[in-house]
């Protein structure tokens, strides 16, 4: 996981990010239905924590700012036309 966060921040820093807001943690890898399962560490949440840490951690030692995004309101995605009526 450390590896990998070094990976991303090399590729975020080469080009000209510097401020990323991931990894995901969170629940939403618990819900089959709940989209964006691709960015999530899995259900577990010991796996999520220490994963995300690694990661985020990987990422600033190459210099990049990285905030783990989490989602706990809403583990199933809702199409932002029906967030606007």
């Amino acid at each position: 996981m450390l590896k990998y966060g070094h990976a991303l921040g090399r590729e975020y820093r080469g080009k000209g990010i510097h401020v990323a807001l991931g990894p995901f943690i969170g629940p939403i890898g618990r819900v089959a239905r709940g989209g964006r399962n691709w960015e999530g560490l899995g259900a577990d949440p010991y796996i999520n924590g220490i994963g995300g840490g690694l990661i985020t951690r990987g990422i600033q030692a190459e210099g990049v700012i990285s905030t783990p995004k989490a989602s706990l309101q809403h583990p199933i995605e809702v199409p932002s036309i029906l967030i606007g009526q």
